[in-house]
């Protein structure tokens, strides 16, 4: 999956659709891979920008 957002993001028009919504999903992926310590780690990655749940706000 990063290979391939890799290659659309560096193939897509800048500033495009595409070339947004590949931009951030690989930077977000790879932060969250980056962080990895140790092997046998479970990986949450969240691409959600909706809005909070409500139990985030109490």
């Amino acid at each position: 999956m990063l290979i391939e957002l890799w290659d659309t993001r560096s193939t897509a028009a800048p500033l495009g659709a595409d070339w947004s919504l590949a931009m951030t999903s690989y930077e977000r992926i790879a932060a969250e891979l980056a962080d990895i310590a140790g092997q046998g780690e479970a990986v949450r990655i969240i691409l959600d920008d909706g809005l909070p749940s409500p139990e985030a706000d109490a």
